[in-house]
């Protein structure tokens, strides 16, 4: 597990020409414990572990693929897209993505079998959208623009402004993918002070 911590005004920044990957189990996966952290993969992201920015933002810029079987979670927004900051990769999530607060996500293909969820607003735009999981605004609103296909055997939520009890979220919430430290994350980030 590699830990990066520092000043949070120092950009935090791991990058590689090809392949980016993070194996399953305990103690695999990156961490930015302050500030913001971003993955710049040439061909693509493999993260089957934990990649946290857990007071900052996570900008994913993934070259022709990202493949999220474990969790992507920041405290504040994460932003994917591709190399140029476009939407020509695909997006293949089947673990966790959380942003404490906005969640946007740029592909030209999105398969969605798991977690997308934002504290506030989740703004998805695709080529298609295949969503079998949850896409979820907790507090704002979800705006996706789909170009073409968009097959949604899943669930679209939003509250678009109303607050939820947090009772009624942990209801709804599937605790699997998500660990204590990912929660403490959102809590510091300030993603639960609408509840009461």
């Amino acid at each position: 597990y590699l830990t990066i911590g520092g000043h949070p005004d120092i950009p935090r920044t791991l990058a590689a020409s090809g392949q980016l990957s993070t194996a399953a189990g305990e103690g695999q996966g990156v961490q930015s414990t302050g500030g913001n952290l971003r993955l710049d993969a040439g061909t693509g992201l493999v993260n089957e572990g934990v990649i946290s920015a857990d007071q900052g933002s996570l900008a994913v810029r993934a070259g022709s693929q990202l493949s999220n079987g474990g969790t992507l979670n920041a405290g504040q927004s994460v932003d994917i897209a591709d190399g140029a900051g476009g939407a020509s990769q695909v997006v293949d999530n089947r673990g966790s993505i959380i942003a404490g607060q906005v969640l946007n996500t740029q592909a030209a293909a999105v398969r969605n079998s798991g977690w997308m969820q934002a504290g506030s607003a989740n703004n998805l735009a695709a080529g298609t959208l295949d969503n079998s999981g949850k896409l979820i605004a907790v507090t704002g609103s979800a705006a996706l623009r789909v170009d073409g296909l968009l097959r949604n055997s899943g669930s679209v939520r939003a509250a678009q402004g109303k607050i939820t009890p947090l009772h009624a979220l942990c209801d709804e919430l599937d605790l699997r993918p998500v660990n204590k430290r990912v929660l403490e994350s959102l809590v510091k980030a300030g993603a639960f002070d609408a509840f009461a």
